[in-house]
């Protein structure tokens, strides 16, 4: 199965010159807690999240529209292709702890988005995708702690 075949087709997007209060009504509006940040010729520079506007809000004395996303979103990003085989794609949300992943072109365009969410809903027994693919992925990403936390684990004290 290809990324192509599961991912999200028609996807919301902003630029680096937009404040948080527009990007923010645009993940209200479009139902979407994620946004790939396009540059002016179209091409993806970086990805931005809800969870990246509320740390950066709630950390700055600063209203929304005072904050570009250029100001939040660092020119970085984890992208796949469109024709990547789905498990690559899972290996890569894996490696680096995401859960979404923009699906670009060769030129960098912006084809689609592949989140967890999508490949869960493929995920079942005797099929390309099975459950013990999206569990090992799941587990990997949420097994490293954030920011410095403590890892939680089942073991009691």
């Amino acid at each position: 199965m290809k990324v192509v075949d599961i991912m999200v087709r028609n996807v919301k997007f902003c630029h680096p010159d937009q404040n948080l209060a527009q990007v923010a009504e645009i993940m209200w509006n479009g139902g979407c807690g994620t946004l790939p940040v396009l540059d002016p010729q179209g091409r993806l520079w970086s990805i931005i999240t809800d969870r990246d506007i509320a740390i950066a809000l709630g950390t700055r004395n600063l209203k929304a529209s005072d904050v570009q996303v250029a100001d939040v979103a660092v020119p970085r990003y984890f992208a796949c292709k469109a024709n990547e085989d789905i498990h690559s794609a899972l290996r890569t949300m894996a490696a680096q702890e995401v859960r979404r992943l923009p699906v670009i072109n060769d030129e960098g365009g912006l084809e689609g988005i592949l989140s967890m969410d999508d490949i869960i809903l493929q995920a079942k027994a005797g099929s390309q995708i099975n459950f013990t693919d999206v569990v090992n992925a799941l587990q990997t990403i949420y097994r490293q702690p954030l920011h410095g936390q403590v890892a939680i684990t089942g073991a009691a004290a």
